[in-house]
């Protein structure tokens, strides 16, 4: 019997009012994924191509124009947000600290949000490689490719292989500025 998905985006699309005589910002375009229990998923991609945007309506900080999600099977826009809130952490950039916890408590938190699920943005390719278990890749508001980094590896799309080449240059320019194990 196949288990329901911590979170789940069906179809999801969201814009934002561009200004005074612009058009609308498409922030999201039709965005599906779903993120399993227990599952370390990192969403990767250039400014602006809807990482955020993705997270924010997860827990109704905005709210989508179509499509659904799903926390544990239930319809985010039937719960009540603070409740919703208090169900899903949220921790941003600025800050990777809970305030309210201690360095113990703090440390301590990690093992018990991986019981659960995470769900990590970064522009960083070589952290979302060491660290999760899938990745996903977004662009423009479109989820480009998702799967483990074995799987991106192979993929044909030259947006994520350009992605994949800046930790293998990273890898390369390690390899040449530390010196070798000269050990016999």
């Amino acid at each position: 019997m196949p288990t329901v998905p911590l979170i789940a985006y069906a179809n999801v699309s969201k814009s934002f009012d561009g200004g005074a005589g612009f058009e609308r910002i498409v922030a999201l375009d039709d965005v599906s994924l779903d993120v399993a229990e227990g599952e370390f998923l990192a969403i990767v991609g250039s400014s602006g191509s809807g990482k955020t945007t993705l997270l924010r309506l997860a827990n109704r900080l905005i709210e989508a124009e179509t499509g659904s999600i799903t926390i544990e099977g239930e319809d985010v826009r039937t719960v009540d947000p603070v409740g919703l809130r208090r169900r899903i952490g949220y921790v941003f950039q600025s800050g990777g600290l809970f305030p309210h916890l201690t360095v113990a408590g703090n440390i301590g938190i990690t093992p018990k949000l991986l019981g659960m699920g995470v769900v990590m943005i970064t522009h960083d390719m070589t952290e979302a490689l060491l660290l999760a278990d899938r990745i996903a890749v977004m662009r423009a508001g479109r989820l480009m490719a998702v799967g483990t980094p074995a799987e991106l590896s192979n993929s044909s799309d030259s947006y994520v292989v350009e992605l994949l080449r800046t930790p293998r240059r990273q890898a390369e320019r390690l390899h040449m500025l530390l010196p070798r194990d000269t050990a016999t």
